[in-house]
């Protein structure tokens, strides 16, 4: 590991702490910032599966779901304590995760997609008619956070995301991680090295499903409850863009992009009716307009910021 990346992932892990510097203050945006902190998570799965494995999968949402909703079943209609439940949610989301890989691997680019789009839509679906998933009233539970408090469970849930971000970076330094990277680059060079991408595939989806499932736990502990509208597209595509946005060829992009969707949503909240516009058409203009991501230009601008207090100091 070069010094240059041990140094960004170093300044990364750090930022990730941020939540706990606000636990002295309290209050609503204190929950906000670990309500961004659970969407972080989720772009970080995204981040690893489309830019780092090369696949285009939009399911996040669904696996989220899936984590979260099969906790509270556990909990609720078996009466398990959360542990059990959590490994349940955990083994259940993984085993999802590379089926729908598994039922998408004919398909390439724009169908794999299409077909991932199509399983949120069925999961929500599913997740509004199923009496056991609650309907659209959705599933309570009985958090940690009721149990350990509120400052407790924020302090766990924020060293556990960067547990899970720390653990994506390091499989990406691999062997393994390497080989994601040549699938993700040029998939037809690593068949003709030899390579089974399809177990590459199924191994990184296998990641991304105990990583999503593990949200979920999370999520549904931090919120309380679990319905529909927290699996909708909507949900799937906030949290593809959060890497989008902040600048997929960064280390600290889904992190970035967090908070510029997640606190721009926050402040444009008085204009309920009119944010799914609003927010359509910021991802036009990202795409069109700034295709590296935000991180990108800003890393131009302190480039540009040292070398002119470089210069003005000579």
């Amino acid at each position: 590991m070069n010094v240059q990346y041990r140094k960004e992932i170093s300044v990364l892990l750090l930022l990730l702490f941020l939540p706990l510097l606000f636990i002295p203050i309290g209050g609503y945006y204190q929950w906000l910032l670990g309500y961004t902190y659970l969407m972080v998570l989720q772009g970080y799965v995204a981040w690893f599966l489309v830019y780092k494995v090369g696949q285009s999968f939009f399911g996040y949402a669904a696996l989220l779901g899936v984590g979260a909703y099969t906790t509270g079943v556990a909990l609720n209609s078996y009466h398990w304590s959360m542990l059990p439940a959590a490994l349940l949610a955990i083994c259940v989301t993984a085993a999802i995760s590379v089926a729908m890989f598994l039922a998408t691997s004919r398909q390439k680019g724009f169908y794999m997609g299409l077909t991932s789009f199509l399983i949120v839509i069925l999961f929500q679906s599913v997740a509004a008619a199923s009496p056991i998933l609650g309907k659209s009233w959705g599933i309570s539970i009985e958090t940690m956070e009721s149990l350990v408090g509120f400052n407790t469970f924020y302090v766990l849930m924020s060293v556990a995301t960067v547990a899970c971000v720390g653990i994506i970076f390091w499989i990406m330094r691999t062997e393994t991680g390497k080989v994601f990277s040549l699938i993700c680059q040029n998939e037809e060079l690593a068949k003709a090295v030899g390579i089974y991408t399809a177990r590459y595939k199924i191994i990184a989806y296998l990641i991304g499903g105990i990583m999503s499932g593990f949200g979920g736990i999370l999520f549904i502990n931090y919120i309380g409850i679990v319905t529909p509208e927290d699996v909708s597209m909507g949900v799937t595509m906030k949290i593809f863009f959060l890497p989008l946005i902040g600048g997929p060829g960064f280390l600290f992009g889904p992190l970035l992009g967090g908070f510029i969707v997640i606190w721009l949503l926050e402040i444009f909240k008085f204009a309920e009716y009119y944010l799914p516009i609003l927010i359509g058409i910021s991802y036009i203009l990202v795409i069109g307009l700034a295709p590296e991501g935000i991180g990108h230009y800003l890393v131009k601008l302190a480039k540009h910021v040292v070398n002119v207090t470089r210069k003005h100091g000579t």
